[in-house]
């Protein structure tokens, strides 16, 4: 539900530009010491929640976020999910354990998106 509720850039067109905003969709709806952590205006992103980062597969309808933040993968994994189907209702995405989990010690969790 979160996609459906937050404020995110507007031109975010299609999956691809959907998966890369989720970063700074992220850091506009968070706060640090009362400031916005991402300002449009200037590009300024503050630091100290973590990132998101997203990977397209050339030549394939595929790619990986990478969600090294304070979150359970749960969450992410549906934050992931709930962006990519506003572009692509069939698109899935599954956890990919190959590359560590935040649950089990790890920095980030990985998720690839199909779609």
């Amino acid at each position: 539900m979160i996609p459906k509720n937050a404020v995110f850039p507007p031109d975010i067109t299609d999956i691809h530009k959907a998966l890369a905003s989720i970063d700074v969709a992220f850091h506009m709806n968070h706060r640090k010491n009362g400031r916005d952590m991402f300002n449009p205006a200037t590009g300024e992103m503050l630091e100290g929640i973590g990132h998101y980062a997203y990977t397209p597969i050339s030549g394939k309808n595929e790619g990986y976020v990478v969600c090294g933040n304070p979150y359970p993968c749960r969450f992410d994994q549906g934050l992931v999910k709930g962006m990519a189907q506003r572009f692509m209702p069939h698109a899935t995405v599954t956890h990919d354990p190959t590359h560590g989990c935040r649950q089990k010690g790890a920095a980030s969790c990985t998720f690839v998106v199909t779609w």
